[in-house]
């Protein structure tokens, strides 16, 4: 089975402006940088499409298109995203959102020794770019 290319139409200057992944691509000279007939084209494969249409939808401040809560499994694939083009500023307040809904503020860290909701957490705060965790969690430790 192939899959077909899905296209988003993006504002260059958005992406430029919240990532330096995209501001590298866009204007560093990468093969993506070059522009045909006013647009530029970069390719991204193996991504969640609705994980990366959120973080679009944000970065372009298209935020009524954007739910207050995500499940857990679609969370990790957002935070995959947002680590992979360095859009931690920009998701900030999304990411804060989304982990209080799903009870995971910095009050729910205390208490976490050890284990796989610890874990979990942490790699969700840390990849969102909340790196407020890892001290939460080694001052409850003992």
């Amino acid at each position: 089975m192939t899959k077909r290319p899905i296209t988003f139409r993006l504002s260059s200057r958005h992406l430029i402006l919240v990532s330096p992944f995209f501001k590298a691509a866009l204007e560093g000279g990468w093969k993506e940088g070059s522009a045909i007939n006013g647009e530029f084209q970069i390719d991204a494969e193996d991504w969640d499409v609705v994980a990366l249409a959120l973080v679009l939808n944000i970065i372009h401040g298209h935020h009524r298109r954007v739910p207050k809560q995500l499940p857990i499994e679609l969370l990790t694939k957002v935070a995959a995203v947002v680590d992979y083009y360095q859009t931690h500023e920009i998701m900030r307040h999304w990411s804060m959102v989304w982990l209080e809904a799903l009870g995971a503020s910095n009050k729910a860290t205390v208490g976490f020794k050890s284990g796989s909701k610890a874990s979990r957490f942490c790699l969700l705060t840390i990849s969102l770019g909340l790196k407020t965790c890892s001290r939460k969690l080694s001052s409850t430790s003992g």
